[in-house]
């Protein structure tokens, strides 16, 4: 991602439905700021996805002053 000074993304995981995923909503999203190619993204802290694992999720992606350029999930 591309951040100015004051830019930040948060990203909220949702079910198949497009409902927030509990422990994964926008309001628990750990900001992630600066520029980086790999920043790891949490959820109060807590970056743990195996919960999740089989599921259909989509991702809701929000920032301000930011470009996304990729995202990539890592075992």
């Amino acid at each position: 991602m591309d951040a100015s000074s004051r830019g930040w993304l948060k990203v909220e995981i949702l079910d198949a439905s497009g409902h927030a995923v509990w422990g994964y909503e926008k309001s628990v999203a750990d900001r992630l700021m600066y520029n980086g190619v790999a920043q790891p993204v949490s959820w109060n802290g807590e970056g743990d996805l195996s919960s999740l694992r089989g599921r259909h999720v989509r991702l809701r992606f929000t920032g301000q002053s930011v470009k996304l350029y990729a995202f990539q999930f890592k075992e």
